[in-house]
């Protein structure tokens, strides 16, 4: 194409830059706000939000040790990042499993005050009808959220798994 300009692929050391920047951002934002859910979920007396925060933390704190190692240039820093993220996705796939088969009904129908039942009244709903779309809705939340972290947590693994060559070239090259 007349006028396009074709740029050149980056050198390992830029690459070895992105991963590092992306991963170091990456474990901690995961850090910070599983931690912070952690808490949350311990302050409600909820064992399996709290159990996953902390799991979920404890893989940002993999892949800031990943980086730390690659900084260090030690490539199996490389295998930290990968790691962090295929247990990110297995805690997250977990929790999302716990909360659909920790369902509890009763629960919603404690939430369910006389304002929010005129509402679903207004949108033609019966009392018999509110429960099973709640439901529904519930199971659908969590499965949508193990759905994104597969294919999130699956890239971001492939993503730095995709950069091995360029890395080890990068450390060999600026050790």
């Amino acid at each position: 194409m007349a006028g396009k300009k074709d740029t050149p692929p980056p050198l390992p050391h830029e690459i070895f830059e992105r991963v590092c920047r992306l991963a170091r951002f990456e474990g901690r934002s995961i850090l910070i706000l599983s931690g912070v859910f952690a808490v949350l979920a311990a302050l409600n007396r909820d064992v399996t939000g709290a159990l996953a925060g902390c799991l979920a933390a404890g893989t940002g704190a993999l892949e800031l040790n990943g980086v730390n190692r690659l900084r260090q240039g030690d490539a199996s820093g490389l295998d930290w990042l990968v790691r962090s993220q295929l247990l990110l996705l297995a805690t997250v796939l977990f929790y999302a499993g716990a909360r659909i088969a920790q369902f509890d009904p009763s629960l919603l129908q404690q939430v369910i005050n006389s304002e929010t039942r005129a509402e679903f009244s207004d949108l033609g709903l019966t009392e018999e009808q509110i429960l099973p779309l709640l439901e529904r809705g519930y199971r659908t939340l969590y499965i949508t959220v193990a759905i994104v972290t597969v294919f999130y947590q699956g890239a971001m693994a492939l993503y730095y798994h995709r950069r091995r060559e360029a890395i080890q070239t990068a450390l060999a090259e600026y050790p």
